[in-house]
């Protein structure tokens, strides 16, 4: 790529779950397997800079999937709510 003037890649998400091309994130943190490793990430990003090459990840934290963790099942003794449920009285 580098040989046909290419200074930059954009990446669609690369940690959903394969729902909405890419933009229902279920984990910030790792790269889905369809894609590879954090590992392959880590080398593309490092081979392009090599290379003058920038690579752009497209980040999407408003489009957090019903699959993340944050959705799951609270833990009644964690959990904390707001509004009345979790209001005393007195």
């Amino acid at each position: 790529m580098q040989w046909l003037g290419v200074d930059a890649l954009s990446l669609t998400p690369d940690h959903s779950p394969g729902r909405d091309h890419g933009y229902d994130v279920a984990d910030y943190l790792d790269v889905d397997p369809a894609f590879g490793t954090i590992s392959d990430l880590d080398n593309l990003i490092g081979e392009a800079g090599r290379r003058n090459i920038r690579i752009l990840l497209d980040l999407v934290p408003n489009h957090t999937s019903n699959e993340h963790p944050w959705f799951g099942d609270p833990d009644p003794a964690t959990s904390t709510t707001c509004g009345p449920s979790n209001r005393t009285t007195g």
